[in-house]
């Protein structure tokens, strides 16, 4: 296959660009872990201990240009640092839904053995009503309130004994509790027959979700509904608030978690605008989305976001455009094609350069691409209409030797030329473009000037 051909290039600075990215992501997910775990005063999060190590490992793989072996490290150890900062989250956030569902427990157990108590003895133990109607209404779980529901539970158990007069439904719940294990330690063990609408336990787990991922007064305004719908009496109407209460809950619940992902990649756009734009308008978008996170203005931060990662490709795009035009340039500089400074923004201009070698007055070399120089076009071309038919298939057969060497020269560099199309010589005719020449200093001069900036 000697005829026309289409590469892809790929080259050294793309590829440490792309490992320098990505080791900017580890930091951000292992700054985000050790956050995480300090928050919730975590100390089952692993990795910590190893982490400084590990990146070190994995930058000698950049400097060494072991570019695959490196991407594939750093994406797995990022991979590892999120899912144990997931697996952080998890734990806080089961910890805060069994605290959620002890201190409901506590409610609906103080609502249930508020009027048995009153009924037992009228005005006899006012302070332990007192008591119970004010953990009816208390959203926290306390120890305080096990004892104060253990001792209830001892009256109503007591009156059982003693064979106390007892309506239909207090003797229901005083028959239940008859027998019930009631601990006497310091923690005030208790169990009271609590049965709970499963919406409302689901539930606690949301909420235990807002509650990690935001803050408690998030979560504050829905437990209040909560609570009144624990013990209200059982109704239509009722199962119809819980199930409002339950999408309500869901929406907030998704919003907050959007929020956080939406934040924590705004970070990341904010480190990579610091460490890589220079521009004056890059700086400003820089403090708007450094304000806008400030100020938690999610609009702001997701319409900043937008344009950062814009701004950041584009600027990403434009550095590995100018590096494979120089390393395609600088290695056919290498075979002995005349190249110049002005050819690269010719080649940006125009789309496409022609490039020849001294002593060959009929035919070059052609590459096309577009403005990303990813995919190149090289052809053998000629310069007159008026040329030896076989002088074709020498170029093009010689142009295949040379495209050879091309591989192996940027394959040196720890960059790839890869070839993705091809056809045979003689399929298509040569294109016959205007000859340009220059001299062979102007060559060297260009490819010492690459060599200066890689």
């Amino acid at each position: 296959m000697s005829g026309p051909k289409v590469v892809r290039v790929v080259t050294r600075e793309e590829r440490i660009d792309t490992c320098e990215t990505l080791l900017r992501q580890l930091d951000a997910a292992i700054s985000s872990l050790k956050k995480t775990a300090k928050r919730f005063d975590d100390t089952k999060a692993h990795g910590i201990a190893e982490m400084t190590q590990r990146r070190s490992a994995l930058r000698e793989l950049v400097a060494n240009d072991r570019f695959d072996e490196a991407e594939q490290g750093i994406r797995q150890e990022i991979a590892f640092y999120q899912a144990e900062k997931e697996q952080a989250i998890m734990r806080a956030t089961q910890a805060a839904t069994s605290a959620r569902a002890k201190s409901s427990r506590q409610r609906i157990a103080a609502q249930m053995l508020l009027e048995k108590v009153a009924q037992l003895a009228q005005g006899e133990h006012q302070g332990k009503l007192d008591q119970l109607r004010a953990i009816a209404k208390t959203e926290s779980h306390t120890d305080e309130a096990d004892r104060v529901l253990a001792a209830a539970t001892r009256l109503v158990t007591a009156a059982v004994s003693r064979g106390a007069s007892l309506l239909s439904n207090q003797q229901a719940l005083a028959n239940a509790l008859k027998g019930t294990e009631v601990a006497s330690g310091p923690d005030g063990a208790w169990r009271v027959p609590v049965t709970q609408d499963q919406r409302l336990v689901a539930l606690q787990e949301r909420l235990s979700q807002i509650e990690v991922l935001r803050d408690h007064e998030s979560a504050s305004q829905f437990s209040s509904r909560l609570m009144q719908l624990e013990t209200e009496p059982d109704s239509p109407a009722r199962s119809m608030r819980i199930d409002a209460l339950v999408l309500d809950v869901v929406s907030a619940a998704e919003a907050i978690k959007a929020d956080a992902e939406l934040f924590s990649n705004a970070d990341l756009l904010l480190s990579e605008l610091a460490t890589t734009m220079t521009g004056e308008e890059e700086k400003a978008l820089q403090a708007r989305l450094s304000e806008a996170l400030e100020s938690r203005n999610v609009q702001q931060v997701r319409e900043l976001t937008t344009d950062a990662t814009e701004a950041i490709a584009q600027a990403r795009r434009r550095v590995a455009a100018t590096a494979r035009r120089d390393a395609i340039l600088s290695g056919l500089a290498s075979l002995g094609y005349q190249v110049n400074e002005s050819m690269a923004t010719s080649w940006v201009e125009q789309g496409r350069v022609v490039l020849q070698k001294p002593g060959q007055a009929t035919h070059g070399l052609e590459i096309a691409s577009p403005a990303d120089a990813q995919r190149l076009q090289l052809r053998a071309v000629a310069f007159s209409e008026s040329r030896p038919s076989s002088s074709d298939l020498a170029a093009e057969t010689a142009w295949c030797g040379e495209f050879g060497k091309l591989q192996t020269l940027l394959a040196q560099q720890s960059s790839q030329l890869i070839l993705e199309k091809a056809l045979p010589v003689g399929v298509v005719p040569l294109k016959v473009v205007q000859s340009t020449s220059l001299g062979s200093t102007q060559a060297t001069e260009f490819r010492q000037s690459v060599s200066r900036h890689r």
